[in-house]
């Protein structure tokens, strides 16, 4: 009897034994699936993991890649044609420097490459339209970036904590600037938003320590609660008359150096903005009305001046429908300057019709 029981525990032992060695050999393989027609290979000597196949690959939890236990020798990541998209969280986490995606691949799925902390380069093709929430959150090693125009969802917290980027480029299919979408991008200086954007959501540019000043185009209508809080470095941002609301302590923060706020209202149109609460450093700061920027406090250049008399009047009024009405061009390049009152980069109808309202308000506070 006490030989069976010896034999058994034995032979349990060795069961285990085997169960253990399958597991570390599973954790440790270095190929496999990642999609119905795709498969993945690393090379552990060079630390490349390559995708390869045709379709799109599988998502994951945080942790849940097969190629996971091996993150730390990972060094980049190469997807070969054929494949049509990144799946989530596929390799957060990994100590990849550079990752090469190929044209065709058209969705990066959310955390994609969330903790990828050495990583320093990512070069997105045209094909892209998708780019998930938290994709590059937490890649502190990443300096710049060119999202494509084909791009028309990037989501929330896509760059938060990416505290070493620098500039980025913004297609021109965003139309929406997300939740905590540059968050405590601490190094973060260039920026212009794509003239199609509508709204700027919460915290978007929060804590962006080095960001000094920005524009938001025309047709901006929403900036969200904590938008630009923590700006410390913001002392401009020009403002659009198309904004409706400022959201709750959009511009709050301790070392706020906001002085400047060019509006291309007037103090009219600026009153009637839902401004929350907090708000005490824009509203503090001097408006400059009338104006798109900077440019427009200059002393050569006032918009809505296209005579070069120094005001704004009907006279003005007459040069503008001339030129849009092809009757006579102006040629002046400060004069054509003055005329793009929209600020929206062209000077057309809307440009007439904005400068007839504010002619209209000067002469009814004559009368």
């Amino acid at each position: 009897m006490q030989k069976l029981k010896t034999t058994l525990i034995l032979l349990l032992t060795i069961g285990l034994a085997v169960l253990l060695s399958t597991a570390a050999l599973a954790d440790d393989a270095t190929s496999g699936t990642c999609g119905t027609n795709l498969t993945w290979t690393l090379n552990t000597d060079t630390g490349v993991l390559t995708i390869s196949g045709e379709g799109e690959m599988e998502d994951y939890e945080c942790g849940g890649a097969p190629w996971y236990s091996q993150r730390e020798i990972i060094t980049s990541v190469v997807i070969e044609d054929g494949v049509t998209s990144i799946g989530e969280n596929a390799f957060c986490g990994s100590s990849l420097a550079s990752v090469t995606i190929p044209d065709g691949v058209i969705f990066i799925g959310e955390g994609a490459f969330a903790s990828c902390f050495n990583l320093e380069e990512v070069v997105l093709p045209n094909s892209i339209t998708y780019i998930g929430n938290y994709v590059f959150e937490l890649c502190d090693n990443l300096t710049d970036i060119v999202i494509p125009d084909n791009v028309t969802f990037l989501g929330d917290g896509v760059f938060s904590w990416c505290t070493a980027l620098v500039s980025i480029s913004i297609g021109s299919g965003i139309t929406e600037i997300g939740e905590e979408t540059f968050n405590k991008c601490l190094e973060l200086k260039d920026v212009e938003i794509p003239t199609d954007v509508t709204s700027i959501g919460y915290g978007a540019f929060a804590y962006c320590l080095s960001l000094t000043n920005i524009t938001l185009p025309e047709g901006v209508t929403s900036i969200g609660d904590y938008a630009f809080s923590s700006c410390n470095s913001l002392s401009s941002i020009s403002i659009p008359v198309s904004v409706t609301h400022i959201g709750d302590y959009a511009f709050a923060g301790f070392g706020n150096a906001l002085t400047d706020v060019y509006y291309s209202g007037d103090e009219t149109d600026w009153a009637a903005i839902d401004i929350g609460d907090g708000s005490e450093f824009i509203t503090s700061a001097t408006i400059h009305y009338n104006s798109t920027g900077p440019e427009d406090e200059t002393g050569d250049s006032t918009s809505g001046d296209l005579n070069g008399d120094g005001e704004v009047d009907a006279s003005d009024l007459t040069v503008l429908a001339r030129h849009v009405g092809k009757v006579e061009t102006m040629e002046d390049e400060i004069a054509l300057a003055n005329a793009d009152v929209t600020g929206d980069g062209n000077v057309d109808a809307s440009d007439l019709t904005r400068l007839a309202q504010c002619v209209g308000k000067i002469i009814s506070a004559l009368d």
